[in-house]
């Protein structure tokens, strides 16, 4: 029996295949999405898939060629830099094409009726469809952020927000101001400087004098106000450098204020509107 392959379908198909899947893996992962980035590799890939599908049909190693070209594509789209962030994308990944299938099979439906299969597709379109209306797809243009504080020496990487609610700005520098989980000051200063944060974060009152003592940042208050119109005074200070991965920019001297409340659990940094 000889079997005709449409190799531009194929290719086509793929295609929009890969583009869907690292636009759901980016939004799992909380990451910018690159749009240049994230079309070149989804088509380098299905190139790739569309090769290897051609040449190895019969062959009982295509689903290994088949993960490679996909584990190549998340190291390349996402430049992972170690064994465990690699390891992380990839599981994003196949969580990703999980709901594209689930997706794809509510619509095609009629080749299995199995338990499994409704139960696949009903709970990835479920899945899919509360994002999409929860975001209204928000966040799949880039609002989240990986960042790289670097204070004193130290690096910590954490995750930023857009927030076009945040439009502080220093009176002083008239500069615009991050704000900072209090939580993540633990990792650039003392166990009795993060007392006074800790106690800041409880009282509201933040002793600056003896902070900056303690911990060698200069800290200052900078008035803001909610949008209940409450008014208080933030602790703010410099931060030596903020490095953006994604888009390998490099900012110096950048204010950041120290919020009294937990931010949200997939996010430690609000970023301003003017940055």
């Amino acid at each position: 029996m000889k079997y005709i392959v449409y190799a531009d379908v194929i290719l086509f198909w793929n295609f929009a295949i890969n583009i869907c899947t690292l636009l759901v893996t980016n939004k799992l992962l909380h990451m910018q999405i690159i749009l240049k980035r994230l079309l070149i590799w989804s088509l380098v890939t299905s190139a790739l898939t569309d090769a290897v599908y051609i040449i190895f049909f019969d062959n009982i190693l295509l689903p290994i060629f088949y993960a490679l070209s996909y584990i190549f594509m998340t190291f390349m789209y996402f430049k992972t830099t170690s064994i465990r962030d690699l390891l992380r994308t990839n599981i994003a990944l196949i969580i990703s094409m999980l709901i594209i299938y689930g997706i794809i099979n509510i619509f095609k439906g009629g080749e299995s009726l199995s338990f499994l299969h409704l139960l696949t597709s009903l709970m990835t379109g479920t899945l899919l469809f509360c994002l999409a209306v929860r975001k209204v797809g928000k966040n799949l243009s880039g609002r989240y952020h990986k960042i790289n504080l670097t204070m004193f020496g130290k690096n910590v990487l954490v995750t930023g927000y857009q927030d076009t609610g945040n439009t502080l700005s220093d009176p002083y520098t008239n500069k615009p101001v991050m704000i900072l989980d209090y939580r993540i000051m633990k990792k650039f200063i003392d166990i009795k400087a993060y007392t006074l944060i800790t106690n800041y974060q409880k009282t509201g009152y933040m002793d600056y004098e003896a902070f900056t003592k303690l911990s060698n940042i200069k800290i200052y208050p900078v008035p803001y106000s909610t949008i209940s119109s409450s008014c208080d005074f933030m602790p703010v200070f410099q931060m030596d450098s903020v490095f953006f991965p994604d888009e390998n920019k490099v900012l110096k001297h950048i204010a950041f204020g120290i919020s009294r409340f937990k931010l949200k659990n997939d996010f430690q940094v609000l970023l301003n509107e003017n940055l």
